[in-house]
Parts: C-alpha cells; structure tokens; sequence
C-alpha cells in the first residue's frame, strides 16, 4: 500500500462490505484526485506553394475520472415546484394585486418583500437537507477494489 492511501485513512482500516478488501479511500479524496484542469494553447506557421499561413488554438476546461465521478459531492438542486412557487407570487405581486387595489405601488411592494420571503424560506427548507446529504458524503467511502461506495461505521 503506498504511502498517500494510508496518509487518507482515518484511524480505522475500513474494509468493504461488497467485497472485503482493505483497499479503500474516501470519496471526498476520490473526488478531489480525480479532478484536474486543463489548460494548453498551440501556435504553429506554414509556408508552403499555396502561400502563409498562421494557426493559433487555446483550449481550457476539467477532466474528470470515472471514479471522481461517482463520488462527487452532493448537489444543491432547487426543487422546480418552489421555483413555480417563486414565479406565481411574483405574478400575483404584480398583476393581480394593482388591478384589485387599483395601485401598482402596492403590487409592486408586495413582489418587493414576498421574493426574499420566498427565498428565505427556500433556503431555511433546503439547508437541513443539504447538510444531511454532506454530513453522509464525508462519511462515504470508496472501494479501490469493487468500485463500490459505503458508509463508514464510526
């Protein structure tokens, strides 16, 4: 075993419930080692019968492994319903509500303070969600052997 994976244990040896090998790692180490950025640029000239020419290419972007993929993070999807939601009290805010009090102001103040309740209450819905997923992720662990991921006993 080299020296990086006993330097990315904890204190346990975590062995994989599929297939019993020792060799794992965590997913978060998984993840992060399989990430890298690429950056190359590429300049070249031609003289030739037809006449000159000049070639110039960048190219930037990530790479990413299989493995890094499947233990990437947990992602932050906001549910389409609450953005529905969103939408309909903007439009209510703003529409409905001048032609019933025949006074914009009042739709318009009711668009300016309904929208951050909104995402307040969006964001105070998500967060318990959100930190459960992570907490789990950071006690995931990957099989170095099987490809499996597990959920380390502590």
């Amino acid at each position: 075993m080299g020296e990086s994976e006993e330097s990315n244990r904890g204190p346990k040896d975590y062995s994989c419930p599929n297939c019993g090998s020792n060799k794992t790692r965590k997913s978060s180490v998984v993840w992060e080692e399989g990430l890298s950025e690429i950056h190359t640029e590429t300049k070249g000239g031609l003289i030739g019968s037809g006449g000159v020419g000049v070639a110039a290419g960048r190219t930037s972007g990530f790479s990413q492994t299989g493995a890094s993929s499947s233990n990437a993070p947990p992602r932050y999807e906001v549910p389409i319903r609450w953005v529905l939601l969103l939408i309909v009290a903007t439009v209510f805010g703003l529409i409905i509500f001048p032609s019933i009090f025949d006074n914009a102001v009042i739709g318009f103040m009711v668009a300016l303070i309904g929208v951050p309740i909104s995402v307040i209450a969006l964001q105070s819905y998500l967060e318990p969600q959100d930190r459960s997923e992570i907490e789990r992720w950071n006690k995931q662990w990957y099989c170095l052997r099987c490809g499996s991921n597990f959920i380390a006993d502590k």
